[in-house]
């Protein structure tokens, strides 16, 4: 319901579709097609149920008010609240900025730490580890895991993802052609298929659904057919977009790697539901651990990662403040819910939803839902107020909707890079928008030229 008003309402729709599909699959569809037989289980889900059985009824209480609060916090909506007013206070410094600038420099700055980071580590040493490296095995690189850090500094390019649905609309082929570039080089190095998803078909469907209201015409047959070939396109990427990183290592090693042996047997649908079920066993993990402990489970790497997460470790450590670094804190909140799967590397983190439940199964799971839905309501808000407004200033409220996908991910490199792509626009945004040289006028015995900043 919620979802469908939202596509019904405006293109931001489309943003927050993209965003609780995740929970929709994983929390809601993955438990009702496991408990009527549909399939049988493998990886994470089947890992954790041959430990601890499966998710019962305080897991599906919990999702159940999960919703329940992301039903009130998206139509139990005040006029204006403190999260609109800090929607609007931040983004007025970012209205400032040039367009133009922002994107351009961000493209090539992340387009240029990726060449830099491919010299300095090799290509095939890069390529061959870049799955391992979203893991935390950085063993592959050697030494050379010095230069991980450029891989950050690059992610920040992918601000520009905000400017794709109005390139799209106003035919920028400038931006089209070093934005692919970027999102290929960016997926090579990661490996990640969120990445092709909210680079690629999210910007793609917002697009779609954006010009018809900017533009006042209808729906064309291009549109549709574009529309149609988004689906398979976005299934494609959930089953091939993982694995085609274990071809990428194979080609440089020289191993023999078979899709069959990988999804071929278990059938793509499989495969697409198998990627989201960790969530609602993660939300059992975290019942568990409240039960056992009695207490809410709160971890330092998050509140580290938002308010230090933009300075490099280095630069930490070189002013002894190695304790402020969030890849310091142990446990962690990923390796504490990966131990109930019974894995040794930290790879489960629990995500918004689960987290709540090792904050307060139940109660803070309605709690969690109506959070995160009020922040999207505030930038909402904002996105249906510049659409009237100025229709090329929505890199705003979307840049807005990214930040917040990334906080409530608790995942800390995660809200780190979050925090570096703010820190970045910030200082754009005070930048002046234009810089000219003019001959001030003088008396004729007295001659010079002046800067002038006009922004």
């Amino acid at each position: 319901m919620v979802l469908v008003s939202a596509v019904r309402y405006s293109a931001f729709g489309v943003l927050l579709c993209g965003v609780l599909v995740w929970f929709l699959i994983g929390d809601c569809v993955y438990p009702l097609f496991y408990f009527f037989g549909s399939f049988e289980p493998y990886g994470e889900v089947a890992d954790f149920i041959s430990r601890h059985g499966a998710p019962g009824f305080a897991a599906a209480l919990h999702i159940l008010l999960t919703a329940a609060g992301m039903a009130c916090g998206y139509f139990l909506r005040p006029r204006i609240g403190l999260p609109e007013r800090v929607v609007d206070f931040a983004s007025a410094a970012l209205a400032r900025a040039s367009e133009k600038r922002i994107w351009l420099a961000s493209i090539l700055l992340g387009v240029a730490a990726y060449a830099l980071y491919f010299k300095l580590v090799g290509v095939d040493v890069a390529l061959t580890n870049a799955a391992a490296a979203r893991g935390g095995d950085f063993e592959g690189f050697g030494e050379k895991d010095a230069y991980m850090f450029l891989k950050t500094v690059a992610a920040i390019g992918l601000v520009a993802q905000c400017f794709a649905a109005i390139a799209l609309i106003e035919k920028n082929k400038l931006f089209i052609a070093a934005y692919i570039m970027l999102v290929a080089t960016a997926y090579a190095n990661s490996i990640s298929r969120n990445l092709l998803l909210y680079t690629a078909i999210v910007p793609v469907l917002v697009y779609l659904r954006l010009k018809p209201d900017v533009s006042k015409k209808r729906y064309g047959p291009m549109a549709y057919a574009i529309l149609i070939a988004l689906i398979p396109a976005a299934f494609l990427i959930m089953t091939y977009g993982k694995v085609m990183g274990h071809y990428i290592s194979a080609y440089f090693t020289g191993d023999y790697y078979s899709v069959v042996d990988e999804i071929g047997e278990v059938g793509v649908i499989d495969t697409v539901l198998n990627n989201f079920g960790f969530q609602w066993v993660s939300v059992q993990a975290g019942i568990d651990h409240f039960n056992h402990t009695g207490i809410p489970l709160i971890t330092r790497e998050n509140a580290l990662a938002t308010l230090f997460g933009a300075i490099p470790s280095r630069v930490l450590g070189a002013f002894g403040l190695d304790f402020l670094y969030y890849g310091n804190v142990t446990p962690t909140l990923a390796c504490i819910n990966t131990e109930a799967f019974g894995y040794d590397k930290c790879t489960v983190p629990p995500l918004a939803v689960a987290y709540s439940a090792y904050l307060l199964p139940g109660a803070g799971g309605f709690l969690m839902g109506y959070l995160w839905l009020r922040s999207y309501v505030a930038v909402e808000r904002q996105w249906i107020s510049m659409q009237k407004q100025n229709w090329r200033k929505l890199w705003i409220p979307y840049f807005w909707w990214g930040f917040i996908v990334n906080l409530f991910t608790f995942i800390p490199s995660t809200i780190a890079v979050a925090m570096t792509q703010l820190l970045w626009l910030a200082v754009l945004a005070l930048l002046p928008r234009k810089v000219v040289w003019r001959r001030k006028r003088q008396r004729p015995a007295v001659e010079g030229t002046t800067l002038v900043a006009r922004g």
